[in-house]
């Protein structure tokens, strides 16, 4: 290539004239598509929100989804989780049973992720999301007696040591590749984080996506609930 340029001097400074406009170019396009990108994804989660304080959850979702299909395309998987936790929480919202619906979405969308940050993430929204449903029917599931001759699919039919049991196996497979969530910083899941407590004031405690999980893990266990009928000093539950 060198070769070339000094054997044609004046063929070679075109070509490297036009290369450079057309690096430019492509520069100044690719900042342009940044930022039209940014500001079409703000005008989009504004659109939700109208959405939502006018009583249309369907329209809200739709938007939501196109939204969770532009970001999964582009790999950028913590903006995918935001907007696939708004579709959740829209399906949980359409019916009685809507927050089953939800968990079943949740789980299916965990199970066949092969990001291991998005899959440790909705494993562990999946686990809140089961907890906060047995917490909220806890007197109705306690009511129920354990069923062990068949495979319990329908969480309907579930004991309360099957939600226990099932939310702690979630909890743990949060924490399966440890080591690739330490090395990710917390401020990159900072956008899903920020509806839930001030990230700026546990940065400090909590500096990995490993920390946050970690700390989910931790504060289920010490639950008291967590040990139902089993000995206090279970290691199953380890």
């Amino acid at each position: 290539m060198f070769y070339f340029l000094w054997n044609y001097p004046k063929k070679s400074l075109i070509l490297a004239s036009k290369y450079n406009t057309m690096f430019q170019t492509k520069h100044l396009l690719f900042l342009l598509l940044l930022v039209f990108s940014y500001v079409l994804s703000a005008q989009s989660w504004e659109t939700v929100t109208q959405y939502e304080q006018r009583g249309l959850p369907q329209s809200a979702d739709s938007v939501v989804m196109l939204i969770y299909n532009k970001e999964k395309a582009a790999k950028d998987y913590p903006k995918a989780i935001k907007a696939f936790l708004y579709h959740a929480k829209f399906t949980a919202s359409r019916s009685e049973d809507g927050i089953v619906d939800a968990f079943l979405l949740l789980e299916k969308e965990a199970n066949e992720s092969q990001d291991f940050l998005e899959k440790a993430l909705l494993k562990s929204y999946t686990a809140d999301l089961l907890w906060a449903y047995y917490r909220e029917e806890q007197y109705r599931i306690r009511q129920r007696s354990a069923t062990t001759k068949f495979e319990k699919k329908d969480v309907k039919t579930w004991s309360a040591n099957d939600f226990v049991e099932n939310v702690r196996i979630l909890y743990l497979q949060s924490l399966k590749d440890a080591k690739q969530l330490q090395a990710v910083p917390v401020s990159t899941i900072k956008e899903i984080l920020a509806a839930y407590y001030n990230v700026e004031e546990n940065e400090k405690y909590k500096t990995t996506a490993y920390d946050v999980l970690a700390h989910e893990v931790v504060a289920f266990l010490m639950n008291e609930n967590t040990y139902l009928n089993k000995p206090a000093c279970s290691k199953s539950m380890i």
